[in-house]
């Protein structure tokens, strides 16, 4: 059965913060990212956004940034950037990430538990 929810919604820290731990239990359930959409409300500043999907254990590298390509997008003067896709996000996995500037995350999914 699939439930959707919204994962993320806040403003991202200027340091490095999880936003989301998905259960460790049960071992049948599974996060599924379906979109992210970086907001940023400032008229005159491009900030930058670091994102990344992190196992159980792990910690957030180049090589597990959420985006793929990409540690780091610049999000345009009052704009949104908005990414679709479709990651897993395993049990015990972490969504992490911080922003150098004032950037709203939402990050939408659905928990599939079987």
């Amino acid at each position: 059965m699939a439930i959707g929810e919204p994962l993320v919604r806040l403003k991202m820290p200027n340091a490095m913060f999880t936003f989301y731990t998905a259960p460790a239990s049960p071992a049948a359930m599974r996060i599924d990212i379906r979109s992210i959409t970086f907001a940023n409300k400032d008229e005159d500043v491009r900030p930058r956004v670091w994102l990344y999907l992190v196992s159980a254990g792990d910690s957030p590298s180049e090589d597990n940034g959420l985006i793929e390509g990409t540690e780091q997008w610049r999000v345009p003067e009052g704009r949104n950037i908005d990414y679709d896709t479709w990651k897993v996000l395993k049990p015990g996995g972490t969504i992490q990430g911080y922003s150098d500037g004032n950037v709203t995350l939402f990050i939408d999914g659905a928990v599939w538990k079987s």
